[in-house]
């Protein structure tokens, strides 16, 4: 009778599964249609250059600058190659590898904790990624969500190789992917030991580190060889590392670790309650089973935690990089109720259920009201120009951007390059017109902030940037007014007033022509 019993169990777990995986993946489709919708923000507009130009034969760095490493800057070009460009297609780009990063953290959840705690880790991977409260709309194709996959991969040959050197080289080399995504990541790697110690003698664990580290340092070997070969090595090292040097000291200047931790804290508490609240009950299930892996996950989230807060910025798309061992955590706690429920134990464990759907409740409420508007314009509730204007923040607007994009593929020539001297880099892929700078964003690093001043070489950098604008002068110019922010105290036009040579070069070649909403367009004479 008790045989009988535990396959009749065995079923319903079985079907239930099964039930709860369909259900997983029509939200998940659901989600990439929903979204669809959604314009490109501030950043992704600065990466979709990388996307529109990088295929054309533009070099990272070289010929389009950004100051992160390499790989999310040939990630939009993948994409737009892959998918015929634009958002769109960059939309359905990131749905596959949110698929692929789901897919993995099944896998890897499942050799963990079975095929409960494999779903609920997929689940929590890409519930924590496209978190609403993690400011979803900002967040998403952001460095911080593409290298998830690169580390839930090399977190399961870490797992799956412990009897292979093999498997610990190709774990590192995946460590060294993700950190050239962001440099950040690369701290996780000291969480590694700690998963290869149990069971292995003490020279193998540090034989197998080292493989893994040597595996972490061959990607940016060969990304250091592939801008040496095209004479740009020290455009990469300079904006990579020494502006961001720069930048971290101004971002992080009078910030005291223990206030950004607390407010890291507090973020990650009201953005994903669910995966906190359920990685809280699998690490206190699993350190009173005496589970080896679990010294292993809270070293790798603590120390995802301390790179998110030393950057001491919490925007939200930094704090996506504890979303990978937060989603495995929580899938042991998942697990544990689930085996606790089939076996017929209730103690505390219905308490736990309850609370767990207390917060999803409550993190559902705020999908539904941010995604909500999503739904309105695809309904046909809200007007395309209402919704764009929505996602407005300060200076920026995804409708003047495509009220000025619109503008300039009517009256410039295609083939014609355009300066957009403000913060609006999406300008330029949706009129699909080349940049006449190198600093389609960043043209602060022009003028006399202090930033700017920081970095050094600015005289070089105006001196260049002049020299390019008469050799080709672009078809039009566009200065950004009411658009200061931290990191310039003055607006676009008032740049452009205290820069001599370039205040000189509009005055002699271009005339005032309209204006579109907080942008002076300038037409060459």
């Amino acid at each position: 009778m008790a045989r009988k019993a535990k396959k009749r169990r065995e079923r319903g777990g079985s079907g239930l599964f099964w039930l709860a995986l369909l259900g997983f993946i029509i939200f998940f489709l659901a989600m990439q249609v929903v979204r669809s919708v959604e314009p490109f923000g501030m950043d992704q507009g600065l990466f979709g250059c990388f996307g529109k130009w990088v295929p054309r034969g533009a070099l990272p760095y070289r010929d389009i600058w950004d100051s992160k490493p390499p790989l999310i800057l040939y990630t939009y070009p993948l994409a737009f190659v892959l998918t015929g460009g634009g958002v769109g297609g960059m939309w359905l780009f990131e749905g596959a590898w949110l698929a692929l990063t789901a897919g993995s953290a099944f896998l890897l959840g499942r050799r963990l904790w079975g095929r409960a705690g494999g779903l609920a880790a997929a689940v929590f991977v890409f519930t924590g990624l496209w978190s609403a409260g993690l400011e979803g709309y900002t967040s998403r194709s952001q460095s911080e969500e593409f290298l998830a996959l690169p580390l839930l991969g090399a977190a399961w040959f870490l797992l799956g190789g412990r009897e292979r050197d093999r498997s610990a080289f190709l774990s590192g080399v995946l460590l060294g992917v993700a950190g050239l995504y962001k440099v950040p990541a690369l701290i996780v790697a000291a969480a590694w030991p700690v998963a290869l110690w149990p069971g292995l003698e003490w020279k193998v664990v540090l034989r197998r580190t080292g493989l893994a580290a040597l595996g972490t340092l061959a990607p940016w070997l060969l990304a250091a060889g592939w801008f040496a070969l095209h004479g740009a090595f020290g455009d990469f090292v300079d904006a990579v590392f020494i502006y961001n040097r720069h930048y971290a000291e101004m971002v992080g200047g009078g910030a005291s670790l223990a206030g950004v931790g607390l407010d890291f804290i507090r973020r990650i508490g009201l953005s994903v309650p669910t995966a906190v609240l359920a990685a809280g009950i699998g690490a206190a299930f699993a350190f009173l089973r005496r589970e080896r892996r679990i010294y292993w996950l809270v070293a790798w989230l603590l120390l995802a935690a301390f790179a998110v807060i030393a950057q001491k910025q919490i925007a939200g798309y930094h704090c996506l990089l504890v979303i990978p061992p937060l989603a495995l955590l929580a899938a042991r706690g998942v697990a544990a109720l689930a085996t606790a429920a089939a076996g017929g134990r209730r103690p505390l464990r219905v308490a736990a259920m309850l609370a767990l759907a207390a917060a999803g409740l409550v993190e559902g409420n705020t999908w539904f009201r941010v995604y909500g508007r999503d739904l309105g314009r695809l309904s046909g509730r809200i007007t395309q120009e209402r919704y764009l204007a929505s996602f407005q923040v300060g200076p920026f607007s995804p409708l003047v951007e495509r009220q000025v994009a619109q503008y300039l593929r009517k009256n410039c020539p295609l083939g014609k390059r355009v300066l957009v001297w403000g913060l609006s880099p999406g300008i330029y892929v949706l009129a699909d017109r080349r940049p006449a700078t190198r600093f389609p964003f960043h043209h602060l690093l022009l003028t006399d902030s202090p930033l700017s001043q920081a970095w050094g070489s600015l005289a070089t950098r105006r001196r260049q940037f002049i020299e390019n604008l008469r050799r080709d002068p672009p078809a039009f110019v566009l200065v950004g007014t009411r658009d200061r922010n931290g990191f310039e105290p003055e607006d676009s036009r008032t740049q452009m007033v205290r820069f001599p040579e370039f205040r000189n070069f509009l005055g002699r070649h271009y005339e005032e022509q309209r204006r579109i909403a907080n942008f002076i367009v300038y037409a060459l004479r």
